[in-house]
Order: C-alpha cells, then sequence, then structure tokens
C-alpha cells in the first residue's frame, strides 16, 4: 500500500541549474522531511603522495542545503577525493538520533570535467548518494 508520505517527491539543484561555477557543488537532502539540510558542515580531503588525506577546504551548506567548494583551485585528474557531512549535530538540532555521526563520500577523478555535483540525501538511519561526474 502506497501512503502520502511514501508519495513525497524530494526535488534537487541540478548542475545545469547552479549558477556558481565551482568545480564542486554538494546538495544535501533530509530525507525523512524532504527538506534542505542547512548550517552542514561540510569538508574536502584529497589522498596525497603519502596516502594521508589532507583537508583542502571546509564549508556550511546555505539554506537551500548546497554548498559549493574548490572556488579557487580545480580538481586534479587521477586523484582521490573525500567528502566529508558532519550530520549529528543536524541530527541533534533535529531532536533525533543518527547512526551516523558523520558521512564520507570517497570519489576519484578520472577524466578531465570540469564541473562535479554531489547530491547527498540522508536521514537519521540511512543516506543515498548520488555522483554526477
Amino acid at each position: 500500500m502506497v501512503t502520502a508520505e511514501m508519495k513525497t517527491f524530494v526535488t534537487y539543484v541540478s548542475m545545469a541549474e547552479v549558477s556558481v561555477k565551482a568545480p564542486l557543488t554538494v546538495q544535501v537532502r533530509d530525507m525523512a522531511c524532504g527538506a534542505a539540510v542547512s548550517r552542514l558542515p561540510v569538508s574536502l580531503s584529497k589522498k596525497d603522495d603519502t596516502n594521508q588525506w589532507e583537508t583542502i577546504e571546509e564549508g556550511i551548506t546555505t539554506s537551500d542545503g548546497v554548498v559549493s567548494m574548490m572556488q579557487t583551485k580545480s580538481l586534479k585528474q587521477d586523484s582521490l577525493y573525500k567528502l566529508r557531512a558532519q550530520t549529528s549535530s543536524y541530527f541533534g538540532n533535529m531532536g533525533s538520533k543518527s547512526s551516523f555521526p558523520f558521512i564520507e563520500v570517497v570519489f576519484e577523478i578520472d577524466n578531465d570535467r570540469p564541473n562535479i555535483f554531489i547530491l547527498l540525501n540522508i536521514s537519521p538511519f540511512g543516506y543515498n548518494v548520488t555522483v554526477e561526474i
């Protein structure tokens, strides 16, 4: 049986609609209520030559749940990157506990794409990631 809650349609900003020319754009949505996640701390790290993760940028999502990263740098081909979203404070402020205090998404740049869009849908007990490379 399909309920009204199950028919909730969550929209997101596609890369074509993003006016910022940042190499990396991230949007975070709350799957439980279908709303954008604002004021969520997000960081981007790059794996260096010694196999360690180096944080290269940090940001906070806007009221639309969007954060544009790498404003002054470019993503390098054949490199590993890690996006980290600190979800514990968001769910704590919403009055719920989460199984995921943070979510990390590791991705590789293997071509010369000028822009990457990551959609991160979160809930207290799960998450879904879509990467448009």
